[in-house]
């Protein structure tokens, strides 16, 4: 089975009701009916199917979105969540407390 190309993803057509395309290896392509066109990756974790969102495309080629799904099948293979490799790493955390009471210390 030949990969999917950038050109066959941007001649992907919507239809009255989404649906997704195979890029490969656990990366697939959801065609919205409003034309729009999204990145995700599907894994199972726990039992459960997970669906991340990678980006929409063209913003997010396809090179650009292999990339990310070998990271982040990666970090899974480390032992990790697939959605900590989406997750922003400069962004601190805190409990929600803290959002109401002010003290982000």
């Amino acid at each position: 089975m030949r990969e999917i190309t950038d050109r066959q993803i941007a001649a992907l057509k919507p239809r009255t009701k989404r649906y997704m395309v195979c890029a490969g290896a656990n990366l697939y392509v959801d065609v919205m009916p409003s034309g729009a066109k999204h990145w995700r990756f599907r894994s199972r974790e726990k039992g459960k199917e997970t669906r991340l969102d990678l980006g929409e495309y063209p913003h997010l080629s396809l090179v650009e979105a292999r990339k990310k799904r070998d990271e982040i099948k990666q970090h899974v293979a480390q032992g990790n969540v697939a959605k900590e490799v989406l997750r922003p790493k400069d962004v601190p955390t805190f409990p929600i407390a803290h959002l109401i009471t002010g003290n982000h210390q």
